[in-house]
């Protein structure tokens, strides 16, 4: 039988010289010479999702058997480039296959397969892509980056080389706010401006529950459900959301406190303490938010609670802690929100563990239901004077983190504010008018992103 091995070729100095991602084969003669002229396998492997072809690292088995019946069993790794290359193979027929990825940020990181024939000569190619969302850092090569820059490295315009500032996008009308009517039958109005301008650069922001079984993070949908978020970070902004509890640990179809929970709700109600003494005290609602259903109440989301309508929607907001969508999305609650990772979900689950017992009897706060509130060790007979703290679920703050962009807004001119009272407190303009008069005025307002800039519209109101 010929012998097969691999040649190490030598420097002048006796060194062996170091070829990466190459195996050669050489053929030690005994008395003959095959008759077919050795061929090439080559090929890079490269992560499909974006065709880099820059896997460096990964290993690659040739295997199967030479004309000569003599079995091949080489492996190698590819280069700093992707590459790898078996050299000098002797006709045949073979398997070449590529992985499995070590650490390989989801997709598929194992091993993948073809089979190859290699004829007198020839040099085959083949390639190996992966897929996936991405890759291990030690996976990554310099060819990755740019060496050098041109007009064509910066699609967004601007002088290679020079330092990268953000593209600001200004904020736009996206909808057209329609003629006011005030009369003696409907002295006022409110007008909820976030869902009248928009910005291209505004992303989802996050909402820290800090409650007191630990941090819940929310993604809020900012983008779609825009005045639901404006209308729950006014709550945030001005405090009112401190040290509320959440009353309501309620299944929705049995009012029996041992049946499964399906939500649980809060944001009306703040807990005070004076000395050993624990009050309840509601919080005063800001006038309503339209309604913007849309996503599902699917377990794991956050709605705002409603009273009597679609755009009844105030200060109070519930977790869906299983799927709701059958009962509660043809009543159009909206949801603007949703757990944002496995930790705040644990969080939750915690918080919705907890036993709730009847204490509607015992005190009335408006729009306010007592009647599975959660409660912690608490065998007290003077509901909520003798409670304390740690026998609430406390919502001790919330935090808001905006994504890359948001809006404030302003009452730019009145025509007549004689007749017509504007008043804007946040994304919310509230109108009135002076009894005994009549007149058409022209209402201008304007938004402004982060970056100042901005965009004006205006209405009209009529008083009749």
């Amino acid at each position: 039988m010929p012998l097969w091995s691999f040649l190490r070729p030598r420097n002048y100095k006796n060194q062996p010289i170091r070829r990466p991602a190459r195996l050669v084969f050489e053929h030690l003669e005994d008395r003959s010479v095959p008759s077919t002229t050795p061929g090439s396998i080559s090929g890079t492997v490269f992560l499909a999702a974006n065709s880099v072809p820059d896997l460096p690292g990964i290993p690659v088995t040739l295997s199967g058997t030479t004309d000569q019946g003599t079995s091949v069993n080489l492996s190698t790794a590819t280069d700093t480039t992707g590459a790898f290359d078996f050299a000098t193979v002797p006709t045949g027929t073979y398997s070449v296959s590529a992985g499995p990825v070590a650490g390989f940020l989801g997709g598929t990181g194992t091993t993948m397969v073809a089979a190859v024939t290699v004829g007198s000569g020839q040099a085959v190619s083949q390639n190996f892509g992966f897929q996936g969302i991405g890759i291990n850092p030690t996976l990554i090569s310099m060819r990755m980056f740019l060496t050098e820059s041109s007009a064509a490295s910066f699609p967004i315009g601007g002088t290679p080389g020079a330092p990268v500032t953000q593209v600001d996008h200004a904020p736009v009308v996206s909808s057209v706010i329609a003629p006011v009517s005030l009369s003696s039958s409907s002295s006022t109005a409110t007008i909820d401006l976030a869902g009248h301008f928009t910005d291209s650069d505004i992303t989802n922001g996050i909402a820290t529950f800090n409650t007191s079984a630990g941090p819940i993070n929310v993604q809020l949908f900012t983008t779609t459900t825009p005045q639901t978020v404006a209308n729950f970070n006014d709550y945030v902004q001005s405090g009112a959301y401190n040290d509320i509890i959440f009353s309501r640990l309620a299944n929705l179809s049995t009012s029996d406190v041992t049946a499964t929970p399906q939500i649980l709700q809060g944001g009306g109600a703040t807990l005070t303490t004076s000395g050993s003494s624990s009050n309840l005290v509601g919080i005063t609602p800001l006038a309503p938010v339209p309604g913007e259903f849309g996503a599902s109440n699917t377990a794991g989301t956050l709605a705002m609670a409603l009273s009597t309508g679609p755009n009844s929607g105030t200060d109070q907001f519930y977790f869906n802690l299983t799927d709701n969508s059958a009962a509660l999305d043809p009543q159009k609650f909206t949801v603007f929100g949703k757990i944002a990772d496995a930790a705040s979900q644990q969080v939750l689950n915690t918080l919705a563990a907890t036993p709730r017992q009847d204490e509607s009897s015992a005190i009335t706060i408006p729009g306010v239901g007592l009647n599975d509130v959660p409660l912690n060790n608490y065998t007290g007979t003077s509901f909520p004077t003798d409670a304390t703290a740690s026998n609430f679920l406390l919502v001790n703050s919330i935090t808001v983190t905006p994504g890359n962009d948001s809006l404030t807004y302003a009452l730019v001119s009145n025509s007549n504010p004689t007749l017509v009272t504007a008043t804007l407190n946040s994304e919310k303009l509230a109108l009135s008018f002076t009894a005994g008069q009549t007149g058409t005025p022209t209402i201008t307002v304007q938004a402004t992103d982060r970056f100042g800039a901005t965009v004006q519209t205006s209405f009209t109101v009529t008083v009749s």
